[in-house]
């Protein structure tokens, strides 16, 4: 049985201008004006261990470790015939980098305790990042290095969707005002008949790839100050505006701007609370510049509308190996 969307979630969806995005009645993507100042400042308290975020995960297992089995955030040496964690490969004039087989626990083992307790605000805020059934994958996957670009956009479609909204010309930012339909038929177009499917990833893949092998609040630990050095988010964009792509540090398997910048489109529908028949809401993961540290994390997870483009969603892609 399908249940109701709140209200809330269906006005935030709509929130274009904005760039709010649907979400849980009891989260948003947006600081609350019960927010507290040291979740605004994201200035952190005492942060939990990573073993206390997630009880069974310890950090990404080294090749020495292969043989162990916990079914944690690690690479496991599956596909051994596959390229190095972090090998880039161009396809089409785009960078893609190899994303290593592995498993891993997707959310968090204590859910919503986990951020409160590091960065502050509400557990309602974070209901919706529990950790969910582990997920292995036996073969890696190419995903595109960085989020794809108006150049790239215009080279592959001919088109620009954002000229309406924007009045600027860089072309290395995010390609944001793109509906998930619209970025699924890019991926779709990018791969030339009889080439490997080009698709958006899953919210899994999204988020395995993210973590790299991490199981902490954030893909370097559990305090927020290491954003400034892998992300656009309010504290480094104070303008809120999208900067061009790869001018952060990278992750450790060398993907750039996976938080902040832009949201991102995931293929997998955004079940709970927020479905609804005849409401097609599709994740977006990552977070955006306009957003704080507290939902610029690899756990957050929001839903928009198919339809709905918007001024800080973008996505990156998938080749399959």
């Amino acid at each position: 049985m399908m249940r109701a969307v709140p209200a809330m979630v269906l006005l935030a969806a709509v929130a274009l201008m904005s760039g709010a995005v649907a979400a849980p009645a009891s989260q948003t993507p947006s600081m609350p004006p019960s927010m507290p100042p040291s979740a605004q400042s994201a200035t952190p308290s005492t942060p939990p261990s990573a073993q206390s975020v997630t009880p069974d995960a310890p950090p990404v297992a080294r090749p020495d470790e292969a043989d162990k089995s916990d079914g944690s955030d690690r690479t496991d040496g599956s596909d051994k015939n596959g390229p190095e964690a972090g090998t880039v490969k161009a396809f089409h004039d785009i960078e893609f980098v190899w994303v290593p087989a592995g498993s891993f626990v997707p959310g968090l083992e204590a859910g919503g305790k986990s951020v409160v307790t590091a960065l502050g605000g509400r557990e309602e805020w974070f209901s919706d990042e529990g950790a969910r059934p582990a997920e292995r994958f036996s073969k890696g996957f190419w995903m595109s290095k960085t989020e794809i670009t108006r150049r790239q956009w215009s080279r592959v479609m001919g088109s620009q969707p954002w000229a309406d909204h924007e009045a600027d010309n860089q072309l290395d930012v995010p390609a944001a005002w793109v509906t998930w339909k619209d970025a699924a038929e890019f991926a779709k177009t990018l791969a030339e008949e009889g080439e490997p499917a080009c698709r958006l990833p899953s919210e899994n893949e999204w988020e395995y790839a993210c973590r790299a092998g991490e199981a902490t609040l954030f893909p370097f630990g559990d305090d927020p100050a290491g954003l400034d050095e892998c992300a656009w988010y309010r504290g480094t964009a104070p303008d809120g505006k999208p900067r061009p792509v790869a001018g952060k540090k990278p992750n450790a398997w060398g993907l750039c701007d996976m938080l902040g910048n832009a949201w991102e489109w995931c293929a997998d529908p955004y079940g709970g609370e927020s479905a609804v028949e005849g409401v097609d809401l599709r994740v977006i993961r990552g977070g955006a510049a306009n957003q704080p540290a507290t939902f610029t994390r690899p756990t957050v997870r929001m839903g928009r509308l198919v339809t709905e483009p918007g001024a800080r969603v973008g996505f990156r892609i998938v080749r399959e190996p």
